[in-house]
């Protein structure tokens, strides 16, 4: 792939063009229809349309019509129940936009920019030029997999480099169909897809990560993160993190707290709770955690319709392994079950879970990745401050308050990769605000980020 970028194949636009062409094709031409195997790998079924889906949508936002909700945001937002299947029609459909945004404005991003006039430098002129960095290295995540594989890849071949694409075999299904299918849209002096044949990421990733490359893209742990940032460090080689941690929900009495559980339990449950920016514990106002409880246990009942253990209503535990997790937390943890607490391990499945915990919970410790809700209660906010900055910076924070001042309050004295207000994962869903993480939970910024230099 080195070879082929010195070569010059990659930088010219029409080849560009081409690729850019060969991605939105590949999503136009591989429906959610198409996909079973993929969406086999949450145990969930491929018969709802998204009329169906928007129904249980429009549960969250309070839209008054399904017509009018389908026109402002499309399949963009969801519910726990069909967020699997739901989550293929969205990487599906912001694949093909994220492709043809790159497309449309491509002769833009690749037009040197004049910068000002120097009084030293006169009368030369001075301008910034984009120039590709080389040849990319994304390595893909197995609970998003399209959409953080193939946009990266995307930003990517957009900015003229070669790429080598690697998929998470943990998703095995989605990893052959990135394996076997997108090549066939894209020029193989280009872009490559390595690994997905592999029976672990380990050793694939191992080898990989001893090349030289220009750009590395990884979405995964913060333990996985730390191997890859060490190894790019040997060939100073720049990367780009996303990864997670214990990403918190502060709920203050003010906050309208049926509206709080509502959009927290969505939130937390979506895809069986297996993703880096959802809920991942609350720290909930003593004076109305009680409430708080209530309304989660109901929202729970109200979004599976009292049935979560049948198939295509919870997304299952990708793996057994993770399954493992899911199961010491519920055995090991040293506070109260509010709702669910149940689980199957052959079928790996958990029911969604609300737990009342103390502060000091080992549990608390270590990243969820499950449908298990974690709540801690406070006396206040400034109690619930020190406790956020107690521990890692998060890739996500959520903040429940009808006082402005309050969630000011909160802003300045915590820090996190991204904060919704009054919601939760609402701040990734917008393409024009930069995602990403701080410290441990991420490094540099995501949304088809164009691997590039000026």
């Amino acid at each position: 792939m080195r070879q082929n970028y010195f070569k010059g194949y990659s930088k010219p636009y029409e080849v560009r063009l081409q690729s850019l062409n060969g991605l939105i094709k590949f999503f136009e031409e591989n429906e959610v229809s198409s996909w079973p195997g993929c969406i086999q790998e949450m145990y969930c079924t491929t018969a709802f349309h998204r009329v169906l889906l928007l129904k249980h949508c429009a549960k969250i936002w309070d839209v008054p019509t399904l017509k009018q909700f389908y026109m402002m945001f499309s399949s963009r937002w969801q519910i726990s129940r069909y967020a699997w299947p739901l989550y293929f029609l969205h990487a599906h459909d912001k694949g093909i936009s994220t492709s043809q945004r790159l497309r449309d404005n491509l002769k833009e991003l690749m037009t040197p920019k004049q910068q000002p006039q120097d009084l030293l430098s006169f009368p030369a002129t001075s301008k910034l030029c984009p120039e590709p960095l080389g040849v990319a290295l994304v390595i893909d995540t197995w609970n998003y997999p399209i959409m953080l594989g193939v946009l990266p890849l995307a930003g990517a071949l957009a900015a003229g480099n070669t790429a080598i694409l690697k998929p998470s075999v943990v998703s095995r299904h989605t990893a052959e169909l990135l394996g076997t299918v997108l090549p066939k849209y894209l020029d193989s002096r280009l872009a490559r897809v390595v690994g997905h044949t592999a029976e672990r990421d380990r050793h694939m990733l191992s080898a990989l990560l001893e090349c030289k490359t220009d750009k590395i893209f990884f979405t995964g742990s913060p333990k996985v993160g730390r191997i890859v940032y060490k190894a790019a460090a040997s060939h100073l080689t720049p990367v780009t993190l996303e990864l997670g941690g214990k990403n918190p929900v502060l709920v203050h009495h003010s906050a309208d707290i049926d509206l709080a559980a509502k959009r927290t339990i969505w939130g937390r449950m979506m895809n069986g709770g297996q993703q880096c920016i959802a809920p991942d514990y609350v720290l909930i106002d003593k004076r109305v955690a009680k409430q708080f409880y209530t309304s989660c246990s109901k929202w729970i009942g109200v979004f599976y319709e009292g049935k979560p253990e049948e198939p295509g209503r919870v997304g299952r535990i990708v793996d057994s392994a993770r399954m493992a997790a899911q199961v010491d937390i519920l055995s090991s943890h040293q506070g109260e079950v509010l709702c669910g607490g149940t689980f199957d391990e052959p079928s790996r499945y958990v029911s969604p879970t609300v737990l009342r915990l103390q502060g000091g919970d080992p549990v608390l410790s270590g990243e969820t990745f499950g449908p298990i809700l974690m709540c801690v209660e406070v006396d206040d906010m400034t109690e619930a401050c020190k406790y956020v900055c107690a521990k890692e910076k998060p890739l996500s924070m959520y903040v429940f308050s009808r006082d402005s001042a309050v969630t000011d309050f909160v802003l300045q004295n915590t820090s996190a990769g991204g904060v919704t207000v009054n919601g939760t994962l609402m701040h990734v869903s917008h393409p024009n605000l930069p995602f990403g993480g701080v410290g441990a939970s991420g490094k540099c910024i995501n949304h088809c980020c164009l691997f590039r230099s000026n």
